[in-house]
């Protein structure tokens, strides 16, 4: 008989803790402290065109502490979490997203090992279909 599974099969479907604290680790990684962080936000928020949606203007460093701590009340706006991620140089704030679905978000360099693999396994392929065939053809 098999176990039927469940819809949540032991999985969060809630990423908020885990985005907050890769956030959290990002900055920490990052090299610039949150003042900087805020600062280039902005910058590049004003740049794109986009508000925080809420009656602030702009980021301040009070609203990135509510975005950090571990308060579920206050969230990042998912317009402005790509322009996080790119200013402390980590996708990693974005990967709790998927993470419930089996998915990965992969940066650059992780993209273009995978494409390596991919093509070295099709090498192999040819490889074994070649020594194939020659064998065939010394008979």
């Amino acid at each position: 008989m098999s176990e039927q599974l469940t819809l949540f099969n032991g999985k969060s479907f809630n990423p908020i803790a885990r985005v907050k604290e890769a956030m959290r680790q990002s900055i920490k990684g990052s090299g610039f402290s949150r003042e900087q962080v805020v600062d280039q936000m902005n910058e590049l928020a004003r740049i794109e065109g986009i508000t925080t949606g809420g009656r602030a203007k702009e980021i301040s460093i009070d609203l990135l502490e509510k975005w950090l701590s571990q308060s579920a009340d206050h969230l990042i706006p998912w317009k402005l979490l790509p322009i996080f991620c790119f200013v402390v140089k980590s996708i990693d704030s974005m990967k709790p997203l998927l993470a419930p679905l089996d998915a990965h978000i992969i940066n650059n360099e992780e993209w273009a090992m995978f494409e390596w693999s991919k093509a070295e396994k099709e090498r192999r392929q040819i490889l074994k279909r070649q020594k194939l065939l020659e064998g065939k053809m010394n008979l």
